[in-house]
């Protein structure tokens, strides 16, 4: 199964690259799948309700998509979305590995050749590439330093901690890719022609 990862920081244009990515015929955007579980409104105290689907429906349990994707889940392994964590980086055997399952499931409801998981983390990354079942083709995302920091300083404050989280994000997944096949976006070359 392949999957298409989209790593780098937040505020880089990981979203833009995600919505291009799933205007092709054979792609399906899953999102940060890593947030699943608080798409759903599960397991997550400031969202009681689920958040709408990108979509249009009002949540991800009446989109036609995710309400087949969970039905799928439930086939694979017995348990629905609600069950399955993504946060869970500990299986290693593909058949229960939640992210794994996921993934399947999309593939198989959709009919894609590709699923783009936009999740950004390179721990995450590293354990996707892990599981035997995927075929994780990492693209990196990066942005030029002061158009990134500006952006996420102006929504959560703290110039200082955000350049740090810069550098170390960036390093991680360079080290993660270093001997891995992948493509580098550069955010401004993205703008200026997609």
């Amino acid at each position: 199964m392949r999957v298409i990862y989209i790593a780098g920081t937040s505020h880089s244009g990981s979203t833009l690259l995600d919505l291009m990515l799933n205007a092709h015929p054979a792609i399906f955007s899953a999102g940060e799948v890593l947030k699943l579980n608080r798409q759903l409104g599960i397991n997550h105290p400031r969202k009681q309700n689920s958040a709408p689907c990108s979509c249009g429906a009002p949540s991800l349990w009446q989109c036609p998509v995710w309400s087949r994707v969970d039905a799928r889940t439930r086939e694979i392994v017995g348990k629905s979305l609600t069950e399955l964590d993504m946060l869970d980086y500990g299986e290693s055997d593909a058949a229960k590995a939640p992210n794994a399952v996921v993934f399947k499931a999309i593939a198989d409801v959709t009919g894609k050749n590709f699923v783009v998981d936009s999740s950004k983390l390179p721990k995450r990354l590293a354990y996707l590439m892990q599981l035997e079942e995927l075929d994780v083709y990492p693209v990196h995302i990066v942005r030029d330093p002061k158009g990134q920091i500006n952006s996420v300083t102006r929504k959560h404050g703290g110039f200082l901690k955000h350049i740090f989280r810069y550098e170390l994000i960036h390093e991680q997944i360079r080290r993660t890719l270093k001997s891995v096949p992948h493509s580098v976006v550069h955010y401004e070359d993205l703008v200026r022609d997609p």
